[in-house]
């Protein structure tokens, strides 16, 4: 995320972003795992950045092939969806089904929702330093941040995912409910 802040997004590749990381990292090992193929895509595409029409078409080719090959598999396999996933599937085979462009924005919204939750969440881990091995200890502040999180940032399946963050914040000295008021704008 550093390098994305300080780089020219919509021009540098996931390629020479990796170059750039792996130069700067001195204390844990960079590794690269995945499609490899998309190294030559621009960060842009994967951040939400760069939103001009070309780019996101480029990007909607990219996820209808990935997709297209996935529906491949799940014939030949049995694949089940993670639950948190189910709006995105329903989005993406919606779009591809009827390549409205309204539908393809309520897609690309879908993920920008996920990109910013994503981000909220991490940011408050390296913001307090979490480690995210503690787990539960506890409850009632568990509960009290849940609730609130809810109350100030609407509930949302894919949230869920990251709420061992909250349990990891009750571990800590910080004044947790400010941070999650903090997290996301009133709601008025």
């Amino acid at each position: 995320m550093e390098n994305s802040d300080e780089s020219q997004v919509c021009t540098e590749t996931i390629s020479e972003q990796f170059d750039v990381v792996k130069t700067k990292t001195t204390k844990s090992h960079v590794m690269e795992y995945g499609d490899k193929s998309i190294k030559s895509e621009v960060v842009g595409n994967f951040e939400g950045s760069c939103d001009a029409p070309s780019i996101q078409n480029k990007f909607l080719n990219y996820l209808s092939k990935t997709v297209t090959s996935i529906k491949d598999q799940f014939e030949r396999e049995y694949t089940a969806w993670d639950s948190r996933d189910v709006k995105l599937h329903y989005l993406y085979n919606r779009y591809i089904e009827t390549k409205d462009p309204i539908d393809a924005l309520e897609l690309q919204d879908e993920i920008q929702h996920r990109q910013l939750i994503d981000y909220k969440f991490e940011r408050i881990s390296k913001s307090v330093n979490l480690t995210l091995k503690q787990g539960l200890k506890n409850h009632d502040c568990y509960k009290t941040l849940v609730n609130l999180y809810i109350d100030v940032c609407g509930y949302d399946e894919y949230s869920l995912k990251h709420f061992n963050v909250l349990a990891e914040l009750c571990n800590t000295n910080t004044d947790a409910p400010k941070i999650i008021k903090d997290m996301c704008p009133s709601r008025e």
